[in-house]
């Protein structure tokens, strides 16, 4: 699973330099996707690989992670214009993690 690997961010950026098509990187990453990751996004590399995503132009998987993560969880902390904003994987953590505790019960 490449949830395993423990940098995934330098397997998106080994992905950048062989232009790796999109179209397998959404099915690489999506059919691997393990439950509850998104919301261990403190203790996992979530945020640090969204945000390579960003910085390697990869942004159709990293909005199609971002929705598919969202709709596991069933909640909108995950959204595509904060990874847009975001100047570092820290900011979209804390942007994140702002909308986590927003939600009732957190």
């Amino acid at each position: 699973m490449i949830w395993e690997i423990d940098n995934i961010v330098e397997f998106v950026q080994i992905c950048d330099y062989f232009i790796v098509n999109e179209r397998f990187l959404i099915d690489l990453f999506r059919a691997s996707f393990p439950p509850n990751y998104s919301l261990s996004f403190r203790e996992n590399q979530f945020c640090e690989v969204l945000f390579a995503l960003k910085v390697s132009g990869f942004l159709f998987v990293a909005r199609s992670l971002m929705l598919f993560a969202s709709n596991l969880e069933d909640d909108e902390i995950f959204k595509f214009s904060d990874l847009m904003s975001a100047r570092s994987p820290f900011d979209l953590r804390s942007l994140i993690e702002h909308r986590f505790h927003e939600l009732p019960g957190n």
